[in-house]
């Protein structure tokens, strides 16, 4: 689920859950927040509309932005694809998806 995610996520950035749905552009949140995304939009197949709600409503735009973000950091950021792929192992062992 979304929620799942979301701790997973949070627990994984050492961040909180509460944080990654506030509006703050800190980059210690937004990145985490950016991923959730991504792996919410991965994994459940979501909307990109029921994404930004799920994130205090933001817009779907934005949801999209975050989900090129993170493809763009995996690219160019071999630590961040290792989190990321991590992150895709702990959900698929959690979920069985």
């Amino acid at each position: 689920s979304v929620e799942e995610i979301l701790k997973i996520v949070a627990e994984h950035f050492d961040v909180r859950v509460h944080d990654m749905r506030s509006s703050s552009r800190a980059k210690p949140i937004v990145v985490p927040r950016q991923v959730a995304m991504y792996l919410i939009k991965k994994v459940l197949d979501k909307s990109l509309v029921e994404i930004g709600k799920a994130f205090g409503g933001k817009d779907h735009t934005t949801v999209m932005n975050a989900i090129d973000r993170v493809r763009n950091l995996q690219a160019s950021d071999s630590d961040m694809a290792k989190n990321i792929e991590e992150l895709e192992t702990r959900i698929h062992n959690i979920t069985g998806v």
